[in-house]
């Protein structure tokens, strides 16, 4: 339906992704987080599309349908 993931956050802040978190995105992103790094900062030195916002949350990114949800336990 033309729907896209734009953001991620962590304890760190979050990332905007205006490209979409797809593909190998989500690849990286899993793979940070088996490696025990539960922050996003890296994603943004990864990939130049995304900026970080350091000790904020996503509330603030404009989007059409927010779907809080958590990857933890």
């Amino acid at each position: 339906m033309g729907g896209k993931v734009v953001t991620l956050s962590g304890p760190d802040g979050y990332i905007y992704d205006p490209d979409g978190i797809k593909d190998e995105k989500i690849v990286y992103m899993l793979e940070l987080r088996a490696s025990n790094q539960d922050i996003v900062k890296p994603y943004s030195y990864e990939f130049q599309s995304a900026q970080f916002h350091q000790g904020k949350h996503p509330w603030e990114v404009k989007c059409d349908v927010a779907i809080p949800c958590a990857t933890e336990n």
